[in-house]
């Protein structure tokens, strides 16, 4: 539900960028070339999900955007 909900977005995004003319083919490349990682998390992601406790999956997920969150703040500033 949450991943048609960020599909869903994203089409729309897409559109209106679309209209904008800021999607360029190199831009649309980059874009698709993401979907195997996007689609490969979604489905290791589900699989640890099932595996594990619903509030240790929930740290797990936590801690890894605040990580994430983390190392784009120190690219910034280095």
């Amino acid at each position: 539900s949450i991943n048609t909900s960020f599909t869903i977005s994203s089409l729309v995004m897409l559109a209106g960028m679309g209209k904008l003319g800021l999607i360029t083919w190199p831009v649309l490349a980059v874009s698709a070339a993401g979907v195997i990682p996007v689609g490969l998390g979604v489905y290791f992601g589900g699989k640890v999900r099932r595996r594990v406790s619903q509030q240790a999956f929930r740290t797990l997920v936590l801690v890894m955007l605040v990580l994430l969150g983390a190392s784009l703040v120190m690219r910034v500033m280095l």
